[in-house]
C-alpha cells in the first residue's frame, strides 16, 4: 500500500521512493530520528499471522540491541504497526540493488569488480558477527542475497534486512518465514533453523560471488518453494562450468559451498582474508567504490538524477522550503525549484523506467591469480558471422534485377570496390555476388 503524503505514526510521509517484492518504501522524516534534517526510509508490508509478537521482537533485536552495527548496514530504527501494516523504519540509500545491477548488466560483472564486492561483504559481515545476542551468540543476516545488497550510487555498499527474515522465521518455526530468498540459503538454513550460524551467511556470499562471476544464480527453480528444496540439497555445477577460473578460486569456491558447514570456511573474515590473498596486482590497486560509481553512473544516470531531484525535494519539506516541482537541471548540477499551485504540492509516486538494455561486460587484462579469462573468438564462431552475413547480402543482391537502372548500377559499382580490396574471403563472396547480379 503506498501512503499519500502526510503523517503516519510520528513521520512525516515525504513521498513515495519504491515498491518491492512484497513491500512499499516511502520517504520519511521525524525529530525522534538520529538526524531530523535526514531522510529516512518506511518500508511497508501487509500485517500477517503472529504480528502482535513479531513487532515487539523485531523492535527488541533489531532497534535495540543491534544498534551498534556498523554504518556498512541499513541500519533500523523503529517498528509499528498502522493502517493494517507493519511499518519498518531504517536508513534511506538513494541506490540501486546488486540485483537490479545484475539484470541490467544482462551478465556477469567483470570479476575484478566481482571479487572486490565479495570481499566488502565479508569484511562487513565479519564485523557484524562481533555482536553478540542476549545468549552470547554472533548475530546472523539469515538473508543476505543480491537483493539485500543495496549499492549507492556514490560507489558505497550497503547490506539491508540484516537479521529480520530469520527472527520470523525463528517465531514461528517455518525457514520460509519473513519472505526470504531460499535461492541463497545454505542447506541448514533451508531446512533446521536450529544449525545456522556465521558459517551459513559465509555459504550466502558464495552464492552471490558465483552469481557476479557467472551471471547466473547456483540455485535456481520456478518459484520460492521449488528454490528452498534445492537450496536444502544443493548441487551447484562447478564455476569452472560457466567461467573460465584458475585452480586457487575453483578450489576456494568449493571449500565456500559445501553443503556441510563443518567442511567450509568457518568464518567471513576467513573468506575476506582468503579473497584477498588471491588479489593479483591489478586488483590490489583496484578502486571498488569508483568502479562501482562508474557503473551506476552509465547504467542508471536517469534514476540517479530522479533521485537526485526527490532528495532535494524532500529536504525542502523538511526544513519547510519550497515544496513545489523541480526545474530539470543539466547533468551534476542541483535541480532548481519552482512555485506550483498549493493543491499540486504533494510528493509525487517515483515512476519505476523502463529496463535497460543489456551492455556487455569489458575484459579484464590482469587477473592472473584469479584466473577468469573473456571467452577467445573462436574461428568457428568468425565463418558463422561470414556465412549469414553473405546470405544476407545474397537475399539483397538477389533484388537487383528490379531496382531502378541508377540504383543498380550504384551496387554493381560499390561490389566491384569491394571484390578489388580486403580479406580474401570477402574478395571472393563479392566476386561471386557481382556475377549473380550481373
Amino acid at each position: 500500500m503506498i501512503i499519500p503524503a502526510g503523517f503516519i505514526g510520528d513521520y512525516q510521509v515525504l513521498g513515495h521512493s519504491a515498491s518491492g517484492r512484497h513491500s512499499e518504501i516511502e520517504a520519511v522524516a521525524s525529530e525522534r530520528l538520529p538526524d531530523a534534517r535526514a531522510v529516512y526510509a518506511l518500508t511497508t508490508r501487509p500485517k500477517g499471522p503472529g504480528s502482535e509478537r513479531l513487532i515487539p521482537q523485531l523492535n527488541a533485536d533489531l532497534v535495540t540491541n543491534l544498534r551498534g552495527l556498523p554504518k556498512s548496514f541499513v541500519r533500523t530504527y523503529d517498528v509499528f504497526e498502522a493502517q493494517g501494516q507493519v511499518c519498518l523504519v531504517t536508513d534511506f540509500v538513494a541506490g540501486e540493488t546488486l540485483a537490479q545491477v545484475l539484470a541490467t548488466v544482462g551478465g556477469a560483472l567483470p570479476p575484478l569488480t566481482a571479487i572486490a564486492v565479495a570481499i566488502e561483504l565479508a569484511n562487513a559481515m565479519a564485523e557484524a558477527h562481533g555482536i553478540s545476542d542476549g545468549g552470547g551468540r554472533p548475530w546472523i543476516h539469515g538473508d543476505l542475497c543480491p537483493s539485500h545488497v543495496v549499492i549507492g550510487y556514490d560507489g558505497r555498499i550497503r547490506i539491508a534486512d540484516f537479521g529480520r527474515a530469520l527472527i520470523e522465521a525463528r517465531l514461528s518455526g517455518d525457514p520460509r518465514a519473513g519472505q526470504p530468498h531460499a535461492g541463497y540459503f545454505a542447506p541448514e538454513r533451508a531446512t533446521t533453523l536450529k544449525d545456522v550460524d556465521v558459517r551459513s551467511d559465509v555459504y550466502s556470499i558464495g552464492l552471490i560471488l558465483y552469481e557476479m562471476l557467472t551471471g547466473e544464480p547456483a540455485i535456481q527453480g520456478r518459484d520460492e518453494p521449488a528454490r528452498l528444496e534445492r537450496a536444502a540439497k544443493p548441487k551447484i555445477p562447478r564455476l569452472s562450468s560457466k567461467a573460465r577460473v584458475g585452480e586457487l578460486l575453483e578450489d576456494l569456491m568449493r571449500r565456500v559451498l559445501a553443503p556441510n558447514k563443518a567442511d567450509r570456511l568457518q568464518s567471513a573474515k576467513q573468506l575476506a582474508d582468503t579473497l584477498t590473498a588471491l588479489k593479483s596486482g591489478k586488483l590490489s590497486t583496484w578502486n571498488t567504490r569508483a568502479e562501482l560509481e562508474r557503473l551506476l553512473q552509465q547504467r542508471f544516470s536517469h534514476r540517479a538524477r530522479a533521485m537526485q531531484t526527490l532528495m532535494v525535494r524532500w529536504t525542502q519539506q523538511i526544513s519547510g522550503g519550497n515544496t513545489g516541482d523541480l526545474l530539470p537541471a543539466p547533468r551534476g548540477q542541483v535541480p532548481r525549484p519552482r512555485s506550483i499551485p498549493p493543491k499540486a504540492q504533494e510528493a509525487r509516486p517515483f515512476v519505476e523506467p523502463v529496463i535497460l538494455e543489456p551492455i556487455e561486460v569489458a575484459p579484464t587484462d590482469d587477473l592472473s591469480a584469479p584466473g577468469l579469462l573473456p571467452r577467445p573468438r573462436t574461428p568457428l564462431s568468425f565463418l558463422r558471422g561470414v556465412v549469414w552475413s553473405s546470405l544476407g547480402a545474397a537475399l539483397v543482391i538477389g533484388s537487383v534485377p528490379f531496382w531502378p537502372a541508377p540504383a543498380q548500377a550504384s551496387a554493381l559499382r560499390t561490389l566491384g570496390v569491394i571484390a578489388a580490396g580486403g580479406h580474401r574471403v570477402v574478395q571472393a563472396i563479392a566476386t561471386v555476388l557481382v556475377q549473380l547480379a550481373g
